[in-house]
């Protein structure tokens, strides 16, 4: 069916609108791949990465070529990556990153030998059909991210000054660019360069002060260096001491961290008078904070901490078609609405899947599968939850929907 959509202002003002399409088989005729950017991407203080083409082509485990059909070339923009500026002219995306064509370990999750054949890589480089096969072409700017991302992790690793200095990050990311610090609405701030940003940190020194973001901000500006001392011990719901809690104190000019030994003792020493933050975190429990004032050479002891397990939560269910009958082998992809938590699985052949090991999150649960029209559920989780639920798929029809103005 053609389908025809007018969009009326009946106010006194301009108006800016994006429109979006959300069943794979539905397109726009003429659309304007200009403006494509929403949501996370589209985020004040996040860095919103584009993915550009790694390699246009590649051989599969059998000796196959392949390429892809449109935008095969080395270096371009991804057809598939969003397009900025946002609807109120901010430009987005911020940087790009390799993001389609990468080669890299494959997940046990896609199987081999199976409907993914013409994406699975050799080990050895002898494209013979034997294998072993354990490697994966795939696309996405779900690639490209988690290569900025690491990129970011490298320049703190080398630095520790820019930890919890994230403008110090973004200025490093975007000033060795390809464009040299220029912003655009075509590659943005340009292609990551990690070498170039390696070197520009090794000649600045980062501006800002690490500013924790969730905690009130210290009242007192102490000097670095004193000799001020505090101790204390971290144990768990059951009474036992608690090792490798990550303890950090931030104070105005100066922050550090320590983990907790077996014992779940940490200390601090040498620290200049003042108001300090104290935070304890270790993962799968829940994190907890202490403000605290430090007087001149004094020696403070902190009341023991107590850190409880977090709950986890599972969320399972079936996938079936409009007759109720299980629909085998669709692709499920879990996302975490406020954690991004992201996390994929397939149907069996009676239409099960299960995530587990989940925190306490609103979730959105996406089921893909060819010849079906995608499908998705809203979960609402609470902390130790166990939901089961059913997700209905459609047989797709193909539609072609025209906008005018």
């Amino acid at each position: 069916a053609t389908f025809f959509l007018k969009v009326k202002n009946n106010s006194n003002s301009e108006q800016f609108y994006h429109i979006y399409y959300y069943d794979d088989n539905a397109t726009f005729e003429n659309a304007d791949l200009s403006y494509t950017i929403n949501s996370p991407a589209a985020a004040d203080n996040a860095i919103a990465v584009a993915s550009y083409v790694t390699r246009p082509s590649w051989t599969d485990y059998k000796g196959h070529n392949w390429s892809y059909s449109i935008n095969n070339t080395a270096g371009t923009i991804s057809s598939f990556s969003s397009r900025g500026p946002r609807i109120d002219g901010v430009k987005k995306p911020d940087i790009a990153a390799p993001g389609q064509g990468i080669i890299s370990a494959r997940d046990k999750i896609v199987t081999w030998p199976g409907s993914e054949d013409d994406y699975v890589i050799d080990n050895d480089g002898v494209n013979d059909g034997e294998g072993p096969a354990d490697y994966l072409l795939s696309q996405g700017t779900s690639m490209a991210c988690p290569i900025a991302a690491g990129a970011g992790a490298l320049l703190m690793e080398s630095n520790s000054s820019l930890k919890g200095n994230p403008e110090s990050v973004r200025n490093a990311l975007f000033q060795t660019a390809s464009n040299n610090g220029e912003q655009n609405n075509t590659d943005w701030y340009g292609y990551l360069n990690v070498l170039n940003a390696l070197n520009y940190i090794a000649s600045t020194t980062p501006s800002s002060t690490p500013t924790p973001l969730t905690s009130p901000t210290p009242t007192s500006s102490p000097t670095p260096g004193g000799n001020g001392f505090l101790s204390g011990t971290v144990y768990d719901q059951d009474n036992f001491p608690l090792e490798g809690v990550t303890v950090t104190i931030i104070g105005n000019s100066s922050s550090d961290s320590i983990d907790t030994n077996e014992d779940g003792y940490y200390e601090f020493y040498d620290l200049a008078a003042g108001d300090y933050i104290l935070t304890y975190e270790k993962d799968g429990y829940q994190g907890q904070t202490r403000n605290i004032s430090l007087g001149e050479g004094e020696t403070l002891g902190i009341e023991t901490i107590t850190l409880e397990l977090i709950e986890r939560g599972s969320i399972s269910g079936h996938i079936v078609n409009t007759k109720g009958d299980p629909v085998e082998s669709a692709k499920m992809k879990l996302k975490g609405v406020t954690t991004k938590t992201l996390f994929n699985t397939s149907s069996d052949a009676d239409g099960f899947f299960e995530f587990t090991d989940l925190d306490a999150n609103t979730y959105v649960i996406i089921a893909n599968k060819k010849g079906y029209k995608r499908s998705s559920k809203t979960v609402i989780l609470k902390e130790g939850e166990e939901k089961e639920i059913e997700i209905k798929m459609k047989k797709a029809k193909k539609t072609v929907l025209r906008v005018t103005p």
